[in-house]
């Protein structure tokens, strides 16, 4: 029996864009951990968006500050080729709501970010 056969919800599909990779491996462990597969991580907005298109992921978490594009231009990226995918805008910097995410959770409240995931469906 696997982690994410002992969860509770359907298997949801999430895509882990972050420039360091400590955070991606964390994410990856804490979402795996609750049940959600991991289908693709990036490490830019540009491979952000050619790994949505690719994989259609359910979520998206998606940090603002990262080389080559930021965030708010994937997400306008990511928007076109997988329209039903939710974008979390995962960041240390932005204080408030992100108008390009359909959630914002800053990096410092990690721990909400399954309760997030499941209040988005």
């Amino acid at each position: 029996m696997s982690l994410a056969d002992s969860s509770p919800h359907r298997s949801r599909t999430v895509l882990v864009v972050d420039d360091d990779p400590d955070i991606r491996y964390m994410l990856r462990l804490k979402l795996e951990v609750a049940g959600y597969d991991v289908v693709s991580e990036a490490s830019n907005g540009a491979e952000a968006a050619w790994e949505a298109e690719n994989h259609h992921p359910d979520f998206v978490i998606l940090d603002y500050a990262m080389p080559v594009m930021r965030g708010d231009q994937a997400a306008t990226l990511i928007r076109g080729v997988s329209p039903h995918s939710q974008i979390i805008a995962f960041s240390a910097f932005m204080s408030g709501p992100a108008d390009w995410a359909d959630a914002t959770l800053p990096k410092e409240d990690v721990g909400r970010l399954t309760r997030l995931l499941e209040e988005l469906g």
